[in-house]
């Protein structure tokens, strides 16, 4: 799913000055922060099922990229 944030320019210049301390880029640094306060304020089970669902997609999209190399 895409999402676009509109962020204050200051605070934007806050995260961006956070993510290259942390060798990050600005949008995943973002989606890192936001992942752990959606972690922080929804059920552990909830989270737990959400977040295996999204790995077990993320291997099948790996997957089908890799089958479709295979076929080129």
């Amino acid at each position: 799913m895409y999402y676009q944030l509109l962020l204050d320019p200051h605070r934007a210049a806050l995260l961006e000055e956070l993510a290259l301390e942390r060798g990050q880029r600005p949008t995943a640094l973002a989606r890192e922060l936001l992942y752990a306060a959606i972690k922080r304020t929804t059920e552990a089970t909830a989270y737990r099922v959400a977040e295996a669902q999204d790995h077990a997609l993320r291997r099948v999209s790996i997957q089908n990229q890799v089958r479709g190399r295979l076929r080129i």
